[in-house]
Order: structure tokens, then C-alpha cells, then sequence
């Protein structure tokens, strides 16, 4: 087994992306829906088994999940939790990953940073900044 340490020694599982259309919201039920204007989805978060679910339905016509969603693929991404996301990009960068978008605030996350990075042979990577702990009393 290959221990592939990608975004860094900080990085944990924290949820998989799927993309739905307009027209499929319905079938999801009641499912709390967060609107994202910057990256123009809506998002809801749901469990299966020990996974969390991220539902992501586009808001726009040229929103990023749009061309999944042409494309029938409603697999979008992987997300990983990190310490610091300035590291964990730079992990990616050291693992030939293209950075996709930069750091920028989520609303699904309460403002933490997200970055999106993508490999040609692993695909697309979602970095989630982790809240600070309790104890991180800095500034």
C-alpha cells in the first residue's frame, strides 16, 4: 500500500463532493441547502454511514460544476482538512498538482479558506483550513 502524503502531514478525510442538477434537488428530500455567490453552487451536507456527503447543485450556468454535471460525472471531488492551507498547497504544488483556484473563504464553512487543486491522473482536491483550536489564542 502506497502512502501518498499529498497535502501535507496535517491532512485528514473530511468529506466527497457530489454534483446534482436543479432538476434532481427533489430527489434528495429535505435537504438544507447553503447558497456559495463566489463559487456560484448551492451546497447541503448529508451522512452515509461515516461519510459526510457534500450535495453541490450549480447556480449559475457557468458555475465549475456545471461541466460534471454535462458531463454526467456526479462524482466532483474529494475534500481534505488541513492545519495550515498556505502548507498544503505547497504540498501539492512539490506533488505536480495545479492549483485550480486560490484560498478564498467558503460560506458552506463559515468563511474557513477552501483551495481547489487538480492532478491529471488523481483529478479534483478541495482543501478545507481547519478551524484553530480552542487553545489558539493568537490574533
Amino acid at each position: 500500500m502506497v502512502n501518498a502524503n499529498f497535502f501535507g502531514p496535517s491532512a485528514t478525510f473530511h468529506h466527497v463532493g457530489l454534483a446534482i442538477s436543479n432538476t434532481q434537488q427533489s430527489l434528495i428530500g429535505n435537504l438544507n441547502m447553503v447558497e456559495d455567490s463566489i463559487q456560484r453552487v448551492k451546497v447541503g451536507f448529508m451522512n452515509i454511514g461515516d461519510c459526510h456527503v457534500e450535495v453541490i447543485q450549480p447556480t449559475t450556468e457557468d458555475s465549475p460544476v456545471q461541466n460534471s454535471i454535462k458531463k454526467g460525472n456526479k462524482l466532483v471531488h474529494l475534500c481534505f482538512e488541513v492545519d495550515d492551507i498556505d502548507d498544503g498547497l505547497l504540498h501539492t504544488i512539490s506533488h505536480k498538482f495545479k492549483v485550480i483556484q486560490n484560498p478564498t473563504p467558503a460560506v458552506a464553512f463559515g468563511g474557513r479558506k477552501i483551495a481547489w487543486v487538480f492532478h491529471p491522473v488523481w483529478g479534483l482536491f478541495e482543501l478545507l483550513e481547519r478551524k484553530p483550536s480552542i487553545e489558539d489564542h493568537s490574533v
